[in-house]
C-alpha cells in the first residue's frame, strides 16, 4: 500500500454505519471504519460522553456519514480494538493463545484510553493466572520448562514425536513473553505479575539495549536490577559462619567439597541469570545424595532461605516500589 494512501477496513466498514472514524497506520496510509455509534457508546462511557454532544454542522463528511479523526490513535491498534468491540467472544479465543500479551497489547492501550473496562479486566485476569508470585510457583514453571526442553530435543534426536509424550502438551505451561507481559501488566493495572516478569526478562541476557519498546523507566529497572542484585547477595556471602564456612558433620569429605561447590554455583547463578531461584537438587546446585543428611538439610534450608529473601525483596531489585 502506497505511502500516504487510504483505505476502508471490510470487516469494520458497516453500510449502515452512521459514523466514520479515520486514522493512521505506520504507513501514513488513513484508514477509515465506519461503524456505529451506538456499539461504541455501549462499550466506552468516553464516546458516550462524546456522542451526547451534537456534532457542528460543519463537520467533514465521508461517504456520506460524519467523519472523526481519531488523532493519536493508530489504525492498526485502532483495528485490533473495534474487532474487539463488535465480536467480543474473540477475546476468550485470543487469551488462551501462547502470545495473546502481543496481541491484547494494542486493544488493552485504547480500551485505557477510552475507559472499556472489561477488556483490560480479562487481560489482568489471565496475566495473573499466567504468572508466578512465588518462589514455588517460579520452580513449577522452570520444572515446565525444562520438560519442554527435553522433548523438543527427543523430537529433534528421533525426527518422530515419541509416545510418551502424547499426553505432555496438556500438561506442561510455559511463561508468557515477558516484555509483553510488562508492556500489558501497564496498560491493564495488574503490577503483581511484574517482578517476576521482569527477572525472567533479565534472566534472558537482554541487558544493554531496549528491544522491546520499554518505558524508559521500565528499561532503566531493568538495567540497574543486576548490580542491585549482585550487591545484596555479596551481602549474604557470610562465609565465615556456618553452613558455609564448615560441614554440619565436621567430614572435610565430600560434604565440605559439595557445599564450596554449591556456594560456587549459586555466586554463578546470580552471575548469569540475576537470580538464586534454582532448585537445591536435581540438576540445581548439586545432585541428591552428594552430602550427608544433615548437610543436606542444613544447606537446604540456607539456600530456602536465601531464596525467600531474594523474592521478598524482587520490588527492591527493581524499584518496583516507586
Amino acid at each position: 500500500m502506497a505511502l500516504g494512501s487510504e483505505a476502508r477496513v471490510p470487516h469494520l466498514y458497516f453500510e449502515d454505519g452512521n459514523i466514520v472514524l479515520s486514522a493512521r497506520n505506520s504507513e501514513n496510509c488513513t484508514q477509515y471504519f465506519r461503524v456505529h455509534r451506538s456499539v461504541l457508546a455501549k462499550h466506552s462511557p468516553v464516546f458516550a460522553d462524546m456522542f451526547t454532544v451534537p456534532l457542528p454542522s460543519t463537520v467533514d463528511e465521508y461517504d456520506g456519514v460524519p467523519v472523526v479523526s481519531m488523532a493519536g490513535d493508530d489504525a492498526d491498534d485502532l483495528e485490533a480494538f473495534l474487532s474487539l468491540l463488535y465480536n467480543p467472544e474473540d477475546i476468550s479465543q485470543i487469551l488462551e493463545q501462547w502470545d495473546f500479551t502481543w496481541l491484547l497489547l494494542a486493544p488493552c492501550k485504547l480500551a485505557k484510553k477510552y475507559l472499556v473496562d472489561w477488556i483490560r479486566n480479562m487481560a489482568a485476569s489471565q496475566l495473573k493466572k499466567s504468572w508466578p508470585t512465588t518462589a514455588a510457583g517460579w520452580f513449577s514453571f522452570v520444572d515446565d520448562e525444562k520438560k519442554m526442553e527435553f522433548r523438543d530435543c527427543v523430537q529433534a534426536v528421533s525426527g518422530r514425536w515419541d509416545p510418551d509424550w502424547d499426553d505432555v502438551p496438556l500438561q506442561l505451561r510455559s511463561l508468557p513473553d515477558p516484555a509483553s507481559s510488562i508492556l500489558l501488566a501497564r496498560e491493564c493495572d495488574a503490577p503483581s505479575i511484574l517482578p517476576f516478569a521482569f527477572l525472567d526478562l533479565l534472566r534472558s541476557h537482554a541487558l544493554y539495549e531496549n528491544k522491546f519498546n520499554l518505558s524508559p523507566d521500565d528499561a532503566h529497572r531493568l538495567l540497574v536490577a543486576r548490580e542491585r542484585i549482585g550487591d545484596w547477595f555479596n551481602k549474604q556471602a557470610d562465609y565465615c559462619h556456618y553452613p558455609w564456612a564448615m560441614a554440619a558433620c565436621g567430614s572435610p569429605k565430600p560434604c565440605q567439597i559439595t557445599l564450596l561447590r554449591t556456594w560456587t554455583l549459586l555466586s554463578d547463578t546470580v552471575c548469569r541469570e540475576g537470580h538464586v531461584l534454582r532448585q537445591v537438587e536435581s540438576n540445581g546446585y548439586h545432585q541428591a545424595g552428594e552430602m550427608c543428611p544433615e548437610c543436606e538439610t542444613k544447606v537446604r534450608n540456607k539456600v530456602g532461605k536465601l531464596q525467600n529473601s531474594f523474592v521478598a525483596q524482587l520490588d527492591t531489585f527493581f524499584q518496583l516500589d516507586k
